[in-house]
C-alpha cells in the first residue's frame, strides 16, 4: 500500500509496480515526457490526480489498471452514510469531497461518417471529414446501413493499417456488406441523390436524409480498465469509479475506460 501524503506532489515517470491499494492525499502528477502505467488494487483521492489540461493535452498513453479482489478492502463508513460496501473500494477509484481528479488524453475526431458508398470487403474508406488524431493501430467501428442478421447489418470492429491520408482511412481487413455512405434529397420529383427543389407543407420539413455508415474511433491514448483476470471474465467483476460531493472536481477528456462495472453489486453496473 502507497501513500501519496497532503503537502507533497509526484511526478510519475515510470511503471509501477502492482501496488496494494493507493492513497492520494497529496498530488499524483504524470510526466509529460513519456508513457506511463498505474496498477493499484484500489484508489482513494482526498488531494489530486492531474494528467493534461484542457488546453494542452497530455502527450503520451496512460494506463491506470485496477486489480482489488471482490471483498478484500476495508469499507469506510464515512463515504455514504455506512452504506459503502468492500465491492465498490475494490478494484474502484474514489474522488472523494473536495478532491480533484482531471485527465486530458490526445484529442482526436470521436465519429465521422462515410463520404462515399463502401463495397463488400473495402479496406479502405472515405469518410465526411479528414479525422484528427487517427493514427495506425488505432480501432474503429463501422455502423450498419442494412437490416440485421444481413451483411452490412452488423457493428464492425476494424484496426487502421496506417494514419489516414486526408478523409480516407486505410484498414487490415475489408468490411463485412456495403455501406451506404451518400446523402439522399427530397425533391418534388422523388427521392434524389442530388439536391433538387421541394415544395415543403411547412417551412421546417426536412429535405435532405444522412443514412450513411457511422464510423466511430474507439480507441483512447489515456486508458482507465480493470484486470482482465478471472474476476472479470466470469464474475463480471471490473473497475469502478465513484466521485463524491459537489466539492469535488471530476474531469475526463478523450479517456477511455474498459472493462468496467461491478456484476451483483447494485449501483455499480
Amino acid at each position: 500500500a502507497v501513500t501519496i501524503p497532503s503537502g507533497l506532489t509526484v511526478t510519475l515517470d515510470t511503471d509501477t509496480a502492482a501496488l496494494a491499494h493507493l492513497e492520494i492525499a497529496g498530488n499524483l502528477v504524470f510526466d509529460e515526457t513519456k508513457a506511463t502505467s498505474l496498477s493499484a488494487a484500489s484508489i482513494n483521492v482526498t488531494g489530486s490526480v492531474i494528467a493534461g489540461t484542457d488546453t494542452v493535452p497530455h502527450p503520451y498513453p496512460i494506463t491506470i489498471t485496477l486489480t482489488g479482489a471482490r471483498g478484500t478492502h476495508t469499507a469506510r463508513a464515512s463515504n455514504i452514510g455506512g452504506g459503502f460496501t468492500n465491492d465498490g473500494v475494490a478494484r474502484g477509484i474514489q474522488i472523494q469531497p473536495g478532491a480533484v481528479w482531471k485527465l486530458f488524453g490526445k484529442v482526436k475526431t470521436p465519429w465521422a461518417r462515410l463520404g462515399a458508398n463502401a463495397a463488400h470487403a473495402a479496406a479502405s474508406l472515405t469518410l465526411d471529414t479528414s479525422p484528427t488524431g487517427w493514427a495506425a493501430g488505432d480501432q474503429i467501428i463501422v455502423g450498419p446501413t442494412s437490416y440485421y442478421g444481413e451483411a452490412g447489418g452488423t457493428t464492425d470492429v476494424h484496426t487502421l493499417s496506417a494514419a489516414p491520408t486526408g478523409a480516407s482511412v486505410p484498414l487490415t481487413a475489408g468490411i463485412n456488406g456495403a455501406r451506404y455512405g451518400v446523402l439522399q434529397y427530397a425533391t418534388d420529383s422523388g427521392i434524389s441523390l442530388t439536391p433538387g427543389t421541394l415544395t415543403k407543407p411547412l417551412a421546417d420539413n426536412p429535405d435532405t436524409f444522412d443514412h450513411r455508415a457511422p464510423i466511430g474511433n474507439l480507441t483512447r491514448s489515456i486508458v482507465i480498465q480493470g484486470a482482465n483476470d478471472a474476476a472479470w471474465t466470469v464474475n463480471g467483476f471490473g473497475a469502478h469509479i465513484m466521485v463524491m460531493g459537489l466539492s469535488s472536481v471530476f474531469q475526463m477528456d478523450h479517456v477511455e475506460v474498459r472493462r468496467a462495472g461491478q456484476r451483483g453489486a447494485i449501483g455499480r453496473s
